[in-house]
């Protein structure tokens, strides 16, 4: 049902619901039900669409920076121009707390969402609150287990964790976690992201265990600057306020790499792993319809191209082939269950960064 309906069950859900033999006897959750049973049925993908049309409008949370946002929407609008596409970013633990507060206010706003944390799905997906995709794309992600291994959370953005560095400073070019520690020239010119939330935390478990216990008991001597993200922290690499770091994605350094920008990124030899965010949508979603046809687009070839193509990412659909993603073997990348860390985890490395670095 859709939440920002004033009518109650609308005519076109009981009209389904009689069309289905279902019973629209969950609040809030009737049409969402209705969707995932269209798609098994005869009227299929076609009926989805236009449930999309008739609710008109889709709203998407997500981690990503605006302009990511920006360039997979436009896509969409010009696709479905049916459908008006917004979309909120939201960083860190903002996520949580707002589907939180929306979701006990009885008021769920967003429809679907994009971002990382792995203990928040996986609560959600044992609790059976998560719609799967049902559309034609769904085709092109078979046989990608290993990097899609639960059907409700689909990983459309996949990239590297990388070391970063800034060329002008850096002059023998790096190829593993360690081979600038030997450079003691480069004494306070490294830099590190805050332990912010877990994301951060299981980064630095996994590149320890990559690069060697005590890796970041090395760094210390270095007296790293700390960034509260990755933004200032690429924009602290490009400016030689630092000359590298082993917090970095590709897709914060190729924009600027392609105007000219003194900065280069490396896949460590011994290995790193994917930092992958989820596209997933709840069954309380206010557009279930729209969210099912925005997710599916976002699996489409067209929508991976927007999203890991340009160097941006990878992508791990078999059925999708883009010309333009990051060059990455992806034999040097794990992919880690991350529900495997938590408080712990997170707990473990605030101590640590903060005995090392304060």
């Amino acid at each position: 049902m859709n939440c920002n309906s004033s009518r109650g069950i609308s005519t076109r859900s009981l009209f389904l619901a009689a069309l289905l033999g279902a019973t629209l006897s969950l609040p809030g959750m009737g049409l969402a039900a209705d969707m995932a049973a269209v798609c098994k049925g005869g009227a299929g993908w076609n009926q989805v669409l236009q449930e999309a049309k008739k609710e008109g409008e889709v709203l998407m949370y997500s981690t990503r920076a605006d302009a990511d946002n920006a360039r997979l929407l436009a896509g969409f609008t010009k696709k479905y121009p049916e459908i008006k596409a917004n979309s909120i970013r939201l960083i860190g633990s903002r996520m949580n707390e707002r589907i939180e507060q929306e979701l006990k206010a009885g008021v769920p706003t967003g429809d679907m969402m994009v971002f990382t944390d792995p203990n928040w799905m996986a609560e959600r997906l044992k609790a059976g609150a998560l719609m799967a995709p049902c559309g034609p794309s769904l085709q092109l992600w078979q046989n990608a287990q290993k990097f899609y291994p639960n059907r409700e959370l689909v990983p459309i953005v996949n990239e590297p964790w990388v070391l970063a560095y800034n060329t002008n400073l850096v002059k023998t070019k790096p190829t593993d976690w360690n081979d600038l520690l030997a450079d003691k020239s480069l004494q306070g010119k490294v830099g590190l992201n805050e332990v912010s939330g877990v994301t951060v935390a299981i980064w630095a478990e996994i590149v320890e265990s990559r690069a060697g216990a005590g890796y970041f008991d090395k760094i210390a001597p270095f007296k790293p600057r700390i960034y509260p993200n990755s933004a200032p922290l690429t924009q602290g690499i490009i400016a030689g306020e630092i000359a590298w770091s082993p917090y970095s994605l590709p897709s914060t350094i190729e924009p600027l790499r392609a105007k000219g920008a003194p900065i280069e990124w490396i896949v460590p030899n011994s290995g790193t792993f994917l930092l992958q965010r989820f596209a997933l949508a709840l069954k309380q979603a206010p557009h279930p319809a729209a969210a099912l046809v925005l997710m599916d687009y976002a699996m489409s070839a067209e929508g991976q191209n927007l999203i890991n193509g340009n160097r941006q990412g990878v992508t791990v659909a078999p059925g999708v082939k883009l010309d333009t993603e990051l060059k990455v073997d992806l034999s040097k990348v794990a992919v880690v269950d991350q529900t495997k860390y938590g408080t712990e985890t997170l707990n473990k490395w605030t101590q640590k960064f903060n005995q090392l670095y304060r």
